[in-house]
């Protein structure tokens, strides 16, 4: 079911209750005027009516003809809203406890709880039993269409977090990691460094493909040849190996490296074992917040204003 299956009226129930607990009213606050939250919704008064009506019933508000609506019940910790959960998929460190208790006090503040859910690659059946019960859910970590399939049956909204390899289109937020991997190459190109090398992430991990894909086409728009050679795709449990071949092969050919930023701490290491290796910039594709400042020869880039939301 996705959120546009959803009637108009129980998204504009779901928006007020959200309103209540993120505004922080108590029982005996008056709400706006039934105008000014039509306009903050942008729905029709009967659409607001409706919603207005079922929140009545549930006790939530009361109406006092003459005088407006108030809040009746108060909404604190998701007692009216239910719970949200998270799904990893073969995740186990991501998100991290900090993360997870920044988006815990995000969701509290909107009335919802937070439910955390950590599972194998393949979908399990007790977790999707669980999952039904929530009133949406995030999802990130080694989606595929199987665990969407599943999640659809569950009959809830679902947010997917990152970039896969999806054979239809989802609801998600995720990095452009094909632009950033080209903004990334033109950088270099626009200051004469026409040989570049490319230090990916392990083969399957599908935003490093997008990087790949994003570096050849800055390349090929440029009229620079990349060839299979310039690039490694380092097997997890086996980086810095075969980075490390990659560097002893080709590495004295460029004049700069690309690096997806999972590896970017075994190509550090490489390089300082690797002798007679010339100097070359070194740019990161990823998170800034997670590069060193202190090594000044490396170049991120800055996804501030790169966020994708559908």
């Amino acid at each position: 079911m996705s959120v546009l299956s959803i009637p108009k009226y129980a998204r504009t129930k779901q928006k007020m209750l959200s309103y209540i607990g993120r505004e922080g009213l108590d029982v005996g606050d008056k709400l706006p005027a039934e105008k000014e939250l039509s306009e903050l919704f942008d729905v029709s008064m009967i659409t607001l009516r409706r919603a207005l009506m079922e929140l009545k019933s549930e006790g939530v508000i009361e109406r006092v003809q003459g005088r407006g609506t108030f809040v009746q019940s108060r909404i604190s910790n998701g007692e009216k809203l239910g719970a949200i959960g998270f799904l990893a998929v073969d995740q186990w460190s991501y998100p991290s406890p900090t993360q997870l208790e920044v988006l815990r006090k995000l969701l509290y503040q909107r009335g919802y709880k937070l439910r955390h859910f950590v599972s194998k690659r393949t979908p399990d059946s007790a977790i999707l039993e669980e999952l039904s019960k929530m009133r949406g859910v995030f999802v990130s970590g080694w989606v595929n269409d199987d665990w969407l399939v599943c999640l659809d049956n569950c009959g809830v909204p679902v947010v997917v977090i990152g970039e896969y390899a999806l054979s239809r289109k989802t609801y998600s937020v995720h990095y452009d990691w094909m632009q950033a991997g080209k903004v990334m190459a033109e950088h270099f190109i626009e200051q004469g460094l026409h040989k570049l090398g490319l230090v990916c992430s392990a083969p399957a991990f599908y935003p490093g493909q997008k990087v790949h894909q994003g570096v050849v086409a800055a390349c090929l728009a440029h009229g620079l040849a990349v060839s299979d050679s310039d690039v490694v795709w380092p097997e997890v449990g086996r980086e810095e190996t075969m980075i490390m071949d990659f560097l002893s092969t080709h590495g004295k050919e460029y004049d700069a490296l690309i690096v997806e930023e999972g590896n970017y701490t075994h190509l550090l290491a490489c390089l300082w074992e690797c002798d007679g290796m010339p100097r070359m910039q070194i740019g990161v594709v990823g998170e800034e917040a997670q590069i060193s400042p202190g090594l000044s020869r490396i170049i991120s880039t800055n996804f501030s204003s790169s966020v994708t939301e559908e």
